[in-house]
């Protein structure tokens, strides 16, 4: 009978330990408990979950600075991909007047050519217009994009490649080098230098 009393003592004392190590713990106690040597397969897991959380928190708040900024330049870089797209489907519909919209609205404009330097945007617009007067002679523009570079924060250097199929017409192609500039978050090309 006395064995029996003793069995079940500790029977009681153990599951009040149990009860105690793992069901009863208060914020500090888990903390404590992060930092003691796992006693068993419960002890070590909670120890592993505890250490992976702090790990994984870590990790968040100390990314690369670098990091951040090439993910900020992603973001800038598909946007002003966006406009060059809109921009080639305004010159594919015979609409120069929107391709033109891009453009820096300004007399510091400057667009470069084999035939020169053109200053402004409406010397850049009665260019457009003077050597492409109809859809026709406009022809099918395409853009390749080969490199984009953050000159600043305001300002994006894109160089890529272009080919322009017309009717009848030898197709021209060449390279081209892009600058554009936010304004008031808005992106504008304020300097074309196109291999025509």
């Amino acid at each position: 009978h006395s064995l029996d009393n003793s069995r079940a003592f500790d029977k009681a004392w153990l599951l009040s330990q149990i009860s105690r190590e793992y069901l009863g713990r208060g914020a500090g106690d888990l903390k404590s408990a992060e930092n003691r040597p796992a006693k068993d397969g419960v002890g070590a897991k909670l120890s592993s979950g505890l250490r992976e959380d702090k790990s994984s928190t870590q990790k968040t708040n100390e990314r690369d600075p670098s990091e951040v900024k090439q993910m900020q330049d992603d973001d800038i870089f598909v946007k002003i991909k966006d406009i060059l797209s809109r921009q080639t489907q305004a010159w594919n519909r015979g609409d120069i007047e929107t391709f033109m919209s891009f453009y820096w609205n300004s007399e510091r404009l400057q667009f470069v050519s084999s035939a020169g330097l053109v200053c402004g945007w409406e010397n850049t617009y009665a260019r457009y217009k003077k050597e492409y007067p109809t859809k026709e002679a406009m022809g099918t523009l395409s853009f390749e994009v080969l490199t984009m570079n953050r000159r600043s924060r305001e300002v994006v250097e894109m160089v890529g490649k272009f080919k322009c199929e017309r009717h009848k017409k030898r197709a021209l192609d060449g390279f081209f080098t892009l600058l554009w500039k936010s304004f008031a978050g808005s992106w504008l090309i304020v300097s074309d230098h196109t291999s025509v």
